[in-house]
């Protein structure tokens, strides 16, 4: 096959002995010395595809000329362009997979040499050693995240971890409260406030578990909620925000990862009213504090606090959660099993899951259908009944 020219600073193709073709081009000047890019392909129709590709990225300045550097080198770079972006929670995660997996296993390698066998090999190497699989996934979504922004600034030609397979994760079995369970739990968290300072303690929690039970609040979210965010006269609750705790940090607030975390919840009274007491519970607490009444500036305005204003730490909130649930005569649990308590008692009512999707503040159905598929077969069963019920005139 003939070669055909190509214009000045269209670069050159050739074909190789081997029957490979192989294109060059000039992409400009570093250090005093002439960058060139090198592509190949099987046939001379790729191979120019390839490089009119290189040439479009030296045209738009996407064409990184300095010199390769090491994936460690990157991620480094890397966390220091995200901090800015990111949430402190989520940059602190991201500076745990990179240093405890990513930069001891790939960092030594060539940052545009990294293949997509090599990240599987990491990946299947990491699981042997005793690593879970879901924080083994999570390390290789880290990975593609970084190299995504790699391959905008031109510093690879495509994203390795996007094709590797990431393993197979078991999702979590969930353990919702029934209906008998979450009505003998808020009747003992309900009891009144007396006793020891341990028992008055636990009975303040009845407020907190009742709320997040009733709404299918995140942890962080009810420990966020502020008293301007509860409308007791329209049984409105505002979620807008979460209380965020990092460590050797003061906590603050910080809004939803996402819009559908904004919403605006209908509560039932079970929750106003256990709000309501709550409220006069503080203000008695207040004036029997005194100078010893200190909440952190900004924080102020705290629905769930502690018996001198300060905000409640999610470990101690756990801690006395899982001491109420023994006095309850009720299997541990963890805090966010009141979430998906909520949804699943939701779900079983017959309650639509597009309507509990909102309450819950996903983003989309699709992750509310997943997550309580149980829930939804069930009702399945009782719609094939009343289907049969409306089809013969008698019950299955």
């Amino acid at each position: 096959m003939s070669n055909r020219r190509r214009g000045k600073g269209e670069g050159s193709i050739y074909q190789h002995a081997s029957g490979l073709w192989i294109g060059r081009v000039d992409c400009g000047w570093r250090d005093g010395k002439r960058v060139r890019r090198t592509v190949y392909g099987k046939t001379r129709r790729a191979c120019a595809d390839a490089l009119t590709k290189v040439l479009r990225d030296r045209q738009q300045g996407l064409l990184s000329l300095t010199p390769s550097q090491s994936v460690d080198t990157y991620l480094r770079e890397w966390l220091q362009h995200v901090a800015s972006t990111i949430r402190a929670t989520t940059l602190r995660s991201y500076r745990q997979v990179v240093d405890d997996y990513l930069r001891p296993d790939l960092g030594r390698l060539r940052l545009d040499r990294l293949t997509p066998q090599q990240v599987e090999a990491f990946m299947q190497q990491r699981q042997q050693q005793g690593t879970s699989a879901s924080q083994v996934r999570y390390a290789r979504n880290v990975l593609r995240a970084a190299l995504g922004r790699a391959v905008r600034l031109g510093l690879v030609s495509r994203n390795v971890a996007a094709l590797a397979t990431p393993p197979r994760v078991t999702r979590r079995t969930i353990q919702p409260l029934t209906v008998d369970q979450a009505r003998t739990l808020l009747q003992v968290a309900s009891q009144p406030f007396k006793g020891p300072k341990s028992s008055t303690r636990l009975s303040r929690l009845g407020p907190l578990v009742t709320t997040a039970l009733a709404l299918g609040l995140r942890v962080g979210e009810a420990l966020g909620l502020s008293w301007s965010d509860v409308d007791f006269d329209k049984g409105h609750v505002v979620i807008r925000q979460q209380l965020q705790w990092l460590s050797k940090q003061p906590p603050r607030l910080v809004p939803p990862k996402s819009d559908a975390g904004r919403r605006t919840v209908v509560a039932p009274p079970v929750v106003l009213n256990a709000l309501r007491q709550l409220r006069q519970q503080q203000r008695r607490d207040r004036l029997r504090a005194g100078g010893q009444w200190q909440p952190l500036a900004g924080l102020d305005d705290l629905v769930f606090i502690s018996r001198t204003g300060q905000p409640l730490h999610p470990s101690t909130v756990l801690r006395d959660f899982q001491a109420l649930l023994t006095r309850a005569g009720l299997p541990r649990r963890r805090l966010h099993d009141l979430r998906h308590s909520c949804a699943t008692l939701l779900l079983a009512q017959g309650v639509q899951p597009r309507v509990v999707a909102s309450a819950l503040g996903h983003t989309d159905v699709r992750l509310t259908l997943q997550t309580y598929a149980h829930v939804l077969l069930d009702a399945q069963a009782d719609a094939a009944a009343r289907m049969q019920q409306a089809l013969t005139g008698t019950a299955p």
